[in-house]
């Protein structure tokens, strides 16, 4: 009798089903497992990106100038999910960025020192890293211009006029 059922003889039958269920259910389990992120069926953080309000900044003193120039902010922002912990860095002695490091969204302030810088025209960056976010390390690249001190034939008080040995007030002219 089992010749002639062949295929459909009763072992035979049910060694399929359990087979065709097996497949089943793996393939189940691997689509929700691509649903859910894939591999190892663990779902990936989500990431941060970093984020700044400005790419450049320029500043401009006078050689010599006992003031320094007025800080700049730039806002460090995580345009992505997750948390950004960052921290910054300055590659120059006259260019300086507090804080060294804080979690956005964060302003930071850009400060450049005149002190015996010559005449001329500087560059600078500050880097500002975060290793698990996109857009990290961003850049800001600073311009620092130092006039110089041009000596002047001007009287020092105009209402004076020009002539150190007088004595009394006229128009300045």
């Amino acid at each position: 009798m089992n010749r002639i059922l062949g295929p459909f003889r009763s072992g035979a039958f049910s060694e399929r089903a359990a087979v065709i269920c097996l497949t089943a259910i793996i393939c189940a389990l691997a689509a929700l497992c691509a649903g859910c992120g894939g591999g190892g069926g663990h779902m990936k953080a989500p990431s941060a990106i970093l984020t700044l309000s400005s790419n450049a900044v320029p500043f401009s003193a006078v050689q010599g100038s006992p003031f320094n120039p007025p800080d700049a902010s730039v806002n460090v922002t995580n345009t992505g999910a997750g948390t950004l912990s960052f921290t910054t860095s300055s590659d120059q002695p006259w260019l300086s960025v507090d804080p060294p490091n804080g979690t956005a969204p964060l302003t930071m302030q850009i400060f450049v020192e005149t002190g015996v810088l010559a005449a001329g025209t500087y560059t600078g960056h500050i880097t500002v890293t975060d290793p698990g976010a996109s857009g990290s390390p961003a850049i800001v690249t600073v311009t620092f211009v130092v006039g110089s001190q041009n000596a002047s034939n001007a009287p020092f008080w105009p209402q004076w006029g020009s002539n150190p040995q007088h004595s009394g007030m006229v128009a300045a002219t």
